[in-house]
């Protein structure tokens, strides 16, 4: 129903690509993100050199949308591109087509257990980035040349058991957990269970696959969640199970900057604080992938 994370990869002798795309929905945007994060796509280059880079940004302007897209030259061959779908709409029907006489060569995606797997709230699915390649799973991605399934759940993302079990069913190379924001209404005894719970039921499924728990941002006035990301350590090291797996936390002393300019409202990231938070997740996802040897 929300296409955050989804991406279609392509290479071609293309110039020109033209994009058709059919919403789910009318609601084009919200209070606090504009249309183009909500509803647009984003275009990318992959250059040899530089990795991936924003070439456009298609805007919605209804349930039918179209936009075209002039592609920058990089050298002789094909050229490999990538289209974020939106974050907070869904679409029903995509197109894409090169200009005439130059076809679209799909990229197949990354193998799933090379893929990173994030699991929180809707500041994982992208609220409110200013388009959908500013998602910070979505960096992440890009950073480290991964594929990532997105499982951010706006409103949601409290690590139910039966989310919980459904994602252990997927085989990733790594589980971020980032639900903390959601989690402000239970207990100390509810969220350290709920934590633990999470952290046993994807250990027990997957033996070796590391586990990165997220802290809460906790710089600019914010240390009134510094209890929450204690809680979240504790339950999770006191687990004599989990001692000798490979374990990581993202700090969140600086996770959103510390000049309180990283938010949209003073709990989502804009794009700046998406891309803080991006970099310190992928310094600890590198370590972690870097000792695995993939």
């Amino acid at each position: 129903r929300h296409s955050a994370g989804i991406h279609v990869d392509f290479q071609t002798h293309a110039t020109v690509l033209s994009i058709r795309w059919t919403l789910r929905s009318d609601s084009l945007a919200m209070p606090h993100m504009p249309a183009t994060g909500v509803s647009g796509l984003d275009v990318y280059i992959h250059d040899p050199h530089r990795g991936w880079t924003f070439v456009a940004n298609v805007r919605p302007s209804g349930l039918q949308n179209e936009g075209r897209v002039i592609l920058p030259p990089l050298g002789g061959g094909k050229r490999k591109f990538r289209v974020y779908l939106p974050l907070y709409n869904g679409v029903s029907k995509l197109e894409l087509s090169g200009n005439e006489g130059m076809p679209l060569e799909p990229i197949a995606a990354h193998r799933e257990e090379n893929a990173i797997i994030v699991y929180g709230t809707s500041i994982a699915q992208g609220g409110c980035a200013s388009r959908p390649g500013n998602a910070w799973p979505s960096m992440v991605g890009r950073d480290l040349g991964r594929s990532v399934i997105n499982l951010g759940f706006s409103g949601a993302g409290r690590m139910e058991t039966e989310v919980v079990e459904l994602i252990g069913q997927l085989n990733p190379a790594v589980f971020v957990i980032d639900c903390l924001r959601n989690m402000g209404s239970f207990s100390e005894t509810e969220l350290k269970m709920r934590v633990a719970r999470t952290a046993v039921l994807l250990s027990t499924a997957h033996a070796t696959t590391p586990l990165v728990f997220v802290d809460l941002d906790t710089d600019g006035g914010r240390d009134r969640y510094a209890d929450r990301n204690t809680w979240q350590r504790d339950a999770v090291l006191a687990l004599p199970e989990l001692r000798s797996r490979k374990l990581a936390f993202v700090n969140g002393e600086k996770l959103l900057g510390t000049d309180n300019e990283g938010t949209v409202d003073g709990v989502h990231p804009n794009d700046l604080g998406m891309r803080r938070q991006a970099d310190a997740v992928s310094a600890v996802l590198k370590r972690i992938i870097r000792k695995q040897g993939q």
